[in-house]
């Protein structure tokens, strides 16, 4: 997820929820960061660790500000999916990308493509720091602290180091591809 999703994440939260329901969100969200800090988004594709924001009926609980990652993500075949996620070798050939579910792909590209132009936006006009965060770890740091956070973010401080995902990368060719060019 990028700076501003998690931002807004936070705020439809805090806008939403009591405290109570706030205060076991926030519970939920530090012991998913705490089994999952560290791990390759192929480690986190796991039914032993689902998403902090996931409802006891299975549903997204934050669904009307789930981040673009999540909105581009789309199957045309539940039975596929869940098999892909629950069979560890079939879950071994999709991560290896041997094997695909179907989908559509006009949500995922325009989820790649939206996430892009944020990207440069944000570097090129303001000079933000437009490299990726993990969820749980980017939630984590900001229900600590959110105006704090979001304060430092925008004086060009990185206050979300510590949600750099294993996935990240400082080859400066993809960060030049990506529109990271620090």
């Amino acid at each position: 997820m990028s700076v501003p999703e998690a931002l807004a994440l936070e705020a439809h939260i805090s806008a939403t929820r009591s405290p109570e329901q706030r205060e076991a969100l926030v519970a939920r969200v530090r012991q998913a960061d705490d089994r999952t800090r560290g791990l390759t988004s192929a480690q986190r594709l796991s039914p032993e660790l689902p998403c902090p924001f996931l409802e006891d009926d299975g549903r997204c609980g934050v669904y009307e500000a789930r981040p673009l990652a999540c909105r581009g993500t789309n199957s045309l075949d539940a039975a596929a999916c869940a098999e892909l996620l629950r069979d560890p070798s079939a879950r071994a050939a999709f991560v290896a990308g041997d094997r695909t579910f179907p989908c559509y792909l006009e949500p995922v590209r325009a989820f790649h493509a939206l996430s892009a132009g944020m990207q440069l936006a944000l570097d090129e006009l303001h000079g933000l720091d437009t490299h990726p965060l993990e969820l749980t770890a980017a939630m984590r740091i900001l229900f600590d602290d959110p105006a704090r956070v979001a304060d430092e973010w925008l004086a060009g401080r990185d206050p979300f180091q510590a949600a750099r995902g294993a996935d990240s990368t400082n080859n400066p060719r993809v960060n030049v591809l990506s529109g990271r060019r620090r």
